[in-house]
This record gives C-alpha cells, sequence and structure tokens, in this order.
C-alpha cells in the first residue's frame, strides 16, 4: 500500500498552520516540548516531488503547523505564476520535525584562481614578483558550511530566547514567523542527486541588525548523504551541483512578507 503520511489535505494544513498562529504567536507557548531541541525537518523525495508538480511558480511557502497531538510539521504551500498561494489544490505535502538521530554532513567545494605577475629586468633579473589568489564557492551564492553550522548552533543555543524576546515587543505578531518563502532551487538542488532520499531542514537565527530582534530566523536545507558520499563529493573535481549539499535562500514572514513579484 502506498504510504501517503507525507500528505495532509488542505482544510487539515490550515488548521494546523492555525494551531501554530494560536499555540506560538496568540499563547506566546514557545517552548522546547512544542519545538524541540536538537531537531530538524525531515523532508521527503516524495513529499518533494509532489510539491514540484503543484509549484507554478519559482518559489513555494513553507507554512509552521501543529497536529492535534502538538507534533510540529512543515507545510509545502504551492504557487500559482504570479507568486500567490494556490486556492484550486485538495493536498498539501508535508514533513515533520524530530530529533537528529544521526550526523549530518555539510559538504562545500571551492574553486581558486591564481594570478601571477613577474617584472625582470634587462639583465634577466627578478625586480618584481605578484602573486593573487582569489577563491570561490561552487555555485555560489549556496550558503557556505561555516555560516550554516553558525546559525544552525546560535538557533540551538538561543531560540527560547529568541522567542521571548519577541514576546516582549510591542507587536509580536509582526516578528515571529508564520512561513518561510523559499525558492524551488533550494529543493530541487537537493534532490537532483538520484542517491538522496531526505533532505533535512534546519531552522537557523542569523544576524541582521534591521531586525528589531537583531536576529532574522532562516530555513537550511541539507541534503542527507553519509560519510562515504560526502567524501565522494569532496574528491569529485567535477563542478556539478552536487558538490555543496547546504542550501538557504528562504526568507521569514513575518517580518519579510514582500513577495518576489512586488
Amino acid at each position: 500500500m502506498e504510504n501517503l503520511n507525507f500528505i495532509l489535505s488542505k482544510q487539515d494544513a490550515n488548521i494546523a498552520m492555525a494551531r501554530w498562529f494560536d499555540l506560538i504567536v496568540v499563547a506566546q507557548g514557545a517552548s522546547s516540548t512544542l519545538i524541540p531541541s536538537l531537531s530538524s525537518f525531515k523532508i521527503s523525495r516524495e513529499a518533494f516531488e509532489f510539491l514540484n508538480d503543484q509549484n507554478q511558480s519559482s518559489h513555494f511557502h513553507f507554512h509552521m503547523g501543529f497536529t492535534e497531538t502538538n507534533t510540529l510539521i512543515g507545510i509545502f504551500v504551492p504557487l500559482d505564476a504570479r507568486g500567490k498561494e494556490r486556492t484550486d489544490v485538495d493536498n498539501y505535502s508535508i514533513c515533520y520535525y524530530s530529533r537528529n538521530e544521526k550526523d549530518i554532513f555539510l559538504t562545500q567545494q571551492t574553486i581558486s584562481k591564481t594570478s601571477q605577475s613577474l617584472q625582470v629586468t634587462k639583465n634577466l633579473t627578478i625586480e618584481f614578483k605578484k602573486e593573487n589568489t582569489v577563491s570561490t564557492t561552487i555555485n555560489s551564492p549556496n550558503k557556505t558550511i561555516d555560516s550554516a553550522f553558525r546559525n544552525m548552533r546560535f538557533w540551538q543555543d538561543n531560540y527560547l530566547d529568541w522567542f521571548n524576546l519577541c514576546y516582549k515587543q510591542d507587536n509580536p505578531q509582526s516578528l515571529i514567523f508564520r512561513y518561510f518563502i523559499v525558492p524551488i532551487q533550494d529543493l530541487s538542488g537537493e534532490f537532483n542527486d538520484s542517491i538522496v532520499e531526505i533532505t533535512n531542514c534546519f531552522l537557523g537565527l542569523e544576524l541582521n541588525d534591521n531586525i528589531v530582534t537583531q536576529y532574522l530566523p532562516n530555513v537550511i536545507f541539507i541534503a542527507d548523504v553519509d560519510e562515504e558520499q560526502a567524501t565522494l563529493n569532496m574528491n569529485d573535481l567535477n563542478v556539478t551541483s552536487r558538490s555543496n549539499n547546504t542550501f538557504d535562500f528562504g526568507r521569514p514572514c513575518p517580518p519579510l512578507c514582500y513577495s518576489d513579484d512586488d
């Protein structure tokens, strides 16, 4: 029998989204019980393909929600060609937020270009030599693994303090995210490799001086590869999407709710 655990009706999805708003925003109830530490969303290939078949935009919305038993879930809401949430679909794909059960491998490659100049005198002696090396991350602007880990670690250590700081502001509803606006490339890049069946989505906090709380939540997608595959990625000198497995271009709404079509 086909496993449909990654599918939720639109009606049930809307109820789950409302529970996030009621529990986390209105009741100001963020806790390690509702949002466990050392956890991430586990996104299956089936969930991504279901979203990809529905989506008509370069972006999608990744909503937060709670099931009836208060399990945190991520809900993939497809957009139409204008960048608006589609109202003509009956079901959404979802993923579950659960404890990390194994190590995560982040991979990244850089390419270096070295320029050299040499000034030689008429007597064939070296007068001046200059060398300059520039390193570029393959498939930039993928998130660097150092930056990704820093954001993930800061969420782990400070996420409850961040929620509490939001609660102390005049209008917490304008600060606490209900969904993320994410380029479809963030997921299609991860599932581009046929061996990847699961992608981990971590919540993160990134420094942003323009935000009241100074830190802006983000989502970090990391393809689930084992140590052997991570080593192959590092040793593969061909420049392919496989060389990096870490993506982060999403933005939280609130506070950044503008559409790319605006």
